[in-house]
């Protein structure tokens, strides 16, 4: 009951530099690499991970590893907020330097749960460090953290609520991904493994926009250790749970340009 997860949605695989395609039926289904972990069905569950950044592990392979990462996010997303909840976050980006004197006033100031969604896509100290909580499991920071997790679920799922029962959607993400993740895709295709994002991922409905996030990028390409990857993912409404929440939130985005799509975190795939 706790997972998302029955929704199944088409994603193609294309890289740039020898296209190439993968057809994955996630269970849930721009530039900054989603991290995945990968829950083998099978016995062997030996971790095949790499280390991208610090801390940060693009793909496990570990099924204690997901299911307790699912249940951390689960009670994060239905903790009660404390009424000191603002102020305790405040005091982490200030004594861990995560944001600027300005950003920490303006946030102080002007937050409510109606701006959640325009202050994700609009100021990096919350989306990065949101986000990379989420990726490193720091427990400190989702719970500082939670009530703008809450918020920006809940308004995800208000929006999604307006969408007819029968909509489709195909939505595009651009990313630079090593051939090694590449090959651990492929890997988890091979193992009929789970594939789930454990952080907040955009997409757009314009393909051309997923690309114009990869120009940028072209330069890691020449000595072959990046692919510029486009992920199409193709998105039923009724496959959706209301618990991992997916919508357009163009209309309230810094960028409306972008005609961006924003997935809930811990979506869930298998490929297929």
């Amino acid at each position: 009951a706790t997972h998302a997860a029955n929704s199944q949605v088409d994603v193609t695989y294309e890289s740039a530099a020898s296209p190439m395609k993968i057809k994955v039926i996630p269970k849930t289904a721009f530039t900054d690499p989603i991290k995945f972990s990968f829950t083998n069905n099978q016995e062997d569950n030996d971790d095949i991970g790499i280390l991208t950044e610090p801390k940060e592990r693009s793909f496990r392979q570990h099924n204690e590893n997901f299911i307790g990462r699912y249940s951390i996010f689960l009670y994060m997303l239905h903790a009660q907020p404390y009424s000191s909840s603002k102020i305790d976050l405040i005091n982490l980006l200030k004594e861990e330097d995560l944001a600027t004197s300005d950003q920490i006033k303006m946030f102080e100031d002007t937050y409510s749960p109606e701006q959640a969604i325009p202050f994700y896509t609009r100021h990096g100290f919350i989306y990065e460090n949101l986000n990379r909580a989420l990726r490193e499991l720091n427990i400190r920071h989702i719970f500082l953290f939670r009530f703008i997790l809450q918020d920006i679920c809940y308004k995800l799922r208000d929006l999604m609520s307006r969408e007819p029962d029968n909509n489709e959607l195909t939505i595009y993400r651009g990313q630079i991904s090593s051939p090694q993740e590449i090959a651990e895709l492929v890997g988890a295709y091979q193992n009929q493994s789970i594939v789930a994002v454990n952080s907040f991922f955009s997409t757009s409905k314009d393909r051309n926009i997923a690309k114009f996030f990869l120009t940028g990028a072209q330069s890691n390409l020449c000595d072959g250790t990046r692919l510029a990857t486009i992920f199409e993912i193709i998105i039923k409404k009724q496959d959706v749970s209301q618990f991992l929440p997916v919508a357009d939130i163009s209309q309230l985005s810094e960028f409306p340009e972008e005609k961006e799509v924003l997935f809930a975190p811990g979506q869930i795939f298998t490929i297929n």
